[in-house]
């Protein structure tokens, strides 16, 4: 009973009146995972310890925001870039 008034009280498609919102929640996500194991690097003469992710950001001029067929939502897609350190075994 309490969700069908709460469907009445906030009802998605219908069209509001919006300019811009920023919001911290994310309705639905898609996480792709890319594997290289074939990448070569020079490191002269020092010995490989491990590998250190940076935080990663979107490439400027990538990020593309386009309609869905559901009302009020968007689709939105961008290129990544995780930077990276190679350390040696003493950091």
């Amino acid at each position: 009973m309490a969700e069908t008034k709460l469907k009445e009280k906030f009802d998605i498609t219908q069209q509001q009146d919006i300019d811009c919102v920023i919001v911290d929640k994310v309705f639905a996500s898609c996480q792709q995972r890319e594997c290289f194991p074939q990448i070569e690097l020079e490191i002269g003469d020092k010995a490989f310890g491990r590998l250190r992710f940076r935080p990663g950001f979107i490439v400027p001029n990538t990020l593309i925001v386009t309609d869905t067929d559901t009302p009020n939502f968007r689709r939105v897609r961008f290129t990544v870039r995780i930077p990276y350190q190679v350390l040696d075994p003493n950091g």
